[in-house]
């Protein structure tokens, strides 16, 4: 029986050496290369993430399955409508010493201004290009017949975003008070 004692003791000595071991490795070894490393994504984020700017290292391109997708779809609506959307949004910063490789896709095509919100949608529309080419005078025009009053253009609008997603006037209408 003491024999099994002594071993037992052992085997706990034994354990308790083996995990100061593993310890003192993932102090000494693992933990200051995970900071390190930690550190390197921190610098790297920082430089891909400065906006507005390509800052040193950083490469803005189009060279994404998305991008070449999109030229081919939105070609036709810049040359109808005027309307842009800027692929060359991906911004991508090579592995170096000091960093690691990280990619962002940014948004440049997002609306800028509140006015954007409205006027950036209508040019999507079909009757955008239709506007600008005299529609809404046609409108005036057949509008001003008695029996065609409904086409005036304050009747029947053309093209037009609304940029509230729900009306007032909805909301006060259901059980809900206003």
């Amino acid at each position: 029986m003491a024999k099994v004692a002594g071993q037992a003791m052992l085997e706990g000595l034994v354990l308790m050496t083996l995990f100061t071991m593993i310890f003192v490795l993932i102090k000494d070894v693992i933990h200051p290369f995970n900071v390190a490393e930690q550190q390197r994504i921190d610098r790297s984020r920082d430089q891909i993430w400065r906006a507005g700017e390509l800052s040193e290292g950083v490469i803005a391109s189009a060279d994404y399955p998305h991008a070449t997708r999109a030229k081919l779809i939105v070609q036709p609506l810049t040359m109808l409508s005027g309307f842009e959307l800027p692929v060359e949004n991906m911004r991508q910063l090579q592995a170096s010493r000091d960093y690691r490789p990280m990619v962002q896709l940014s948004d440049p095509w997002s609306p800028k201004s509140s006015a954007e919100l409205s006027r950036r949608p209508a040019q999507l529309t079909l009757f955008a290009r239709l506007n600008e080419l005299g529609l809404p005078f046609l409108q005036r025009m057949l509008g001003a017949l008695h029996f065609t009053e409904e086409l005036a253009p304050d009747n029947l609008v053309f093209g037009y975003v609304n940029a509230d997603a729900t009306p007032a006037e909805v909301d006060c209408a259901e059980e809900l008070p206003c």
